[in-house]
């Protein structure tokens, strides 16, 4: 199969002035909807709990359980600026929950700690080539329930890190990483409307983005990943690939909630 993607599916609530806005979140939401646009081949892996809302929205059903609810953001933006703070944490994904079988991209795309480090080992040794979101593995949650960041070296995964081809992340969470380790890693910063910067072997390359009127950037870095990953399934060159991805977030940008992958003219 094509690509193999991890990362639970989620409850958002916008917190804004007008009024509060419940949505479908996770990164494997916004994801899912543009590789089904782009008649990609691929499986998921999301958990939710019991009281998952949304699920008549998705194509891939995700495994429940019952000892914990779906994970659950309130997020607040002022100003460009996001305040998240965790309503709930659902559970992890195991190895053993992965499906059987050798895939050509792996996608670790976890949104609050649900990817272990022995999932992603397994993911590793199933895939050819592995994307991961560096927002899954430093995000952490403090005493008042804040979403907080902690620096990559002082995880778990960061003796994982030469097996990772590409690690993606956006501006903030890029200083939460030392240049210097990376190693074989390439690493791909989303900078909005300034485009992305591709880190590679030491070399730094920046990839312009399509000027576009920012609506809502929520959901923008997952749908750049997934155009990413998409252009690079198809044989595009990196930094080809890395245009390609600029336009998927530029697109998610523009809208309230999920996009409409099928407007965009996919090779």
């Amino acid at each position: 199969m094509e690509i193999l993607l991890l990362g639970n599916y989620c409850h958002d609530t916008l917190v804004r002035p007008n009024g509060n806005l419940e949505v479908l979140g996770g990164s494997s939401s916004y994801i899912s909807k543009a590789l089904e646009a782009a008649r990609i081949d691929y499986e998921l892996i999301a958990k939710v709990g019991e009281d998952f809302l949304y699920h008549s929205e998705i194509v891939k059903k995700p495994l429940i359980s019952s000892k914990k609810r779906t994970t659950h953001f309130l997020d607040t933006i002022t100003q460009g600026n996001r305040t998240s703070v965790l309503g709930a944490v659902g559970e992890e994904i195991f190895p053993d929950d992965l499906p059987a079988g050798k895939f050509k991209i792996g996608l670790a795309c976890g949104v609050m700690n649900e990817i272990r480090t022995e999932t992603l080992l397994k993911l590793r040794a199933q895939v050819d080539f592995l994307i991961c979101d560096v927002q899954g593995l430093i995000r952490r949650v403090d005493e008042n329930r804040n979403m907080v960041h902690v620096h990559l070296k002082d995880t778990p995964f960061f003796e994982l890190l030469p097996l990772i081809d590409v690690l993606k992340a956006n501006l903030f969470e890029s200083t939460f990483i030392d240049f210097n380790t990376l190693g074989k890693t390439s690493l791909v910063i989303t900078e909005g409307p300034a485009g992305s910067r591709l880190i590679e072997k030491g070399v730094t390359t920046r990839i312009q983005a399509p000027a576009t009127q920012e609506v809502d950037a929520t959901g923008a870095g997952d749908s750049y990943i997934a155009g990413f990953a998409i252009g690079y399934l198809k044989g595009m060159s990196m930094i080809d690939a890395i245009r390609h991805g600029n336009r998927y977030g530029s697109l998610a940008v523009q809208t309230v909630g999920i996009p409409d992958f099928s407007l965009l003219d996919i090779p």
